[in-house]
């Protein structure tokens, strides 16, 4: 309730800023929308930028594993009571017609009090949306969507708006390269052509992210020309209202970890990290992370922290109040650690997973978002086949609150077999 609260009352700096907004060309959809304050029921969760794959509601986490695994689970915070959420009556949950199926690609959203997620369309190319209410019951077939796929999707709905970024491998004049978007398509009218809100192209694959603060949508993008140079980091500003853009800070980076993005009433805040060591001794490795914070007021960026830690981490996210949040690998041991800091680098909590499977291979870890409450992320571990229909890969969602007091939580495991 306290962060509901303070971001009702909060207004967004960036309206102090441009002064009053005129909204003659239609692009506020909604009188409602209107503001910069912000509305819970309509605004994106910006907690949850990197993937499309949870959101929250005060009590419940929702979620989805990110490998092969595509149905929609719950995790009531308050009870500890989790499972797949499907309210269809003696519904097995074993077949497409479940109502937590969805694609992994996800687009999980809360919005207007409904859960909201995408399927593939089975008789066309492109996606479908769908919205759900929030236990399970009265999923409902929204629109259908061009969305065909692409690297390192990210869909995000915000006031009227289904939101998609997405990076797509080209050939221009027989050079490979990439093309990064962000459009926008009305909620509920299929007639509605996306539209473009954000682009750039490179020659390597692009990471980005973005957010968003009332009728404004803050991003970066990192990118590169070729494998031996830095890569380029640029962080932007899109006005939602008038349709146009600026460039709020470019810096050259050696991060091969772009991170959390995360804004408040006065500054934007971006983490990176960098693996150190020798790629064969894993006993070498250890992590450099900094954070970039950027004034609204000032338009200035510089680093507020920059730390070295002692494990293998590679995507921090930032959350309200500031914590940082990321899986690392324990360099001596084949292990997973979760561990939470302040934007200080101060340690709030670390957390080692002891259970980990004989004989199995770290091969990923993703933290799918930094909440004021704690951490939800994915551990996975390549497992040995030792005989045929032996599963190949075990993947474990966790949550890890923020309060050192409360209990770190295994809240679902799906086991990945080969055909072979």
């Amino acid at each position: 309730m306290k962060r509901r609260i303070r971001r009702i009352l909060s207004l967004c700096l960036a309206c102090i800023l441009l002064g009053a907004c005129a909204t003659e060309d239609g692009r506020v959809l909604d009188p409602r929308f209107d503001t910069e304050e912000y509305l819970p029921q309509y605004d994106m969760q910006n907690e949850f930028s990197f993937t499309n794959v949870a959101c929250e509601t005060e009590d419940i986490i929702y979620y989805m594993m990110s490998m092969a695994e595509q149905q929609i689970h719950y995790y009531n915070k308050e009870t500890g009571e989790g499972g797949i959420l499907c309210g269809k009556p003696e519904c097995t949950h074993a077949e497409n017609g479940c109502n937590s199926f969805a694609i992994t690609a996800g687009g999980l959203n809360i919005y207007d009090g409904r859960i909201w997620f995408i399927t593939w369309n089975p008789s066309a190319p492109g996606s479908i949306l769908y919205a759900m209410d929030l236990d399970g019951t009265e999923r409902e077939r929204i629109q259908t969507l061009s969305y065909q796929g692409g690297h390192s999707t990210k869909m995000h709905l915000h006031r009227g708006y289904l939101y998609i970024g997405v990076s797509q491998r080209e050939v221009i004049d027989g050079e490979p390269s990439y093309h990064f978007t962000i459009t926008r398509q009305e909620i509920g009218n299929e007639s509605d052509e996306p539209e473009l809100v954000y682009e750039n192209r490179a020659r390597m694959s692009q990471q980005f992210r973005y957010i968003f603060k009332g009728n404004s949508l803050y991003g970066y993008c990192q990118w590169a020309e070729s494998t031996d140079i830095e890569k380029t980091t640029e962080l932007f500003r899109c006005d939602l209202r008038t349709g146009t853009q600026e460039t709020l800070a470019v810096w050259d980076s050696t991060s091969m970890n772009p991170g959390g993005l995360w804004i408040d009433e006065e500054k934007i805040y971006i983490s990176e990290s960098e693996l150190l060591g020798e790629e064969e001794k894993r006993e070498t490795w250890t992590t450099q992370l900094w954070v970039w914070q950027y004034s609204l007021k000032n338009g200035t960026i510089e680093k507020c922290m920059e730390i070295t830690h002692p494990r293998a981490g590679g995507q921090w996210e930032i959350g309200p109040d500031l914590y940082l949040g990321a899986v690392e690998q324990v360099p001596q041991e084949e292990k997973f650690a979760f561990t939470i800091m302040d934007i200080s680098g101060e340690m709030v909590r670390e957390y080692i997973v002891e259970n980990s499977p004989p004989e199995g291979e770290l091969p990923g870890q993703m933290t799918y978002g930094m909440t004021e409450e704690g951490m939800i992320c994915s551990i996975s571990w390549m497992l040995e086949q030792k005989e045929k229909g032996d599963p190949a890969m075990l993947e474990e969602i966790w949550w890890v609150p923020v309060d050192p007091t409360e209990e770190v939580r295994e809240l679902a495991e799906y086991y990945t077999y080969t055909l072979a």
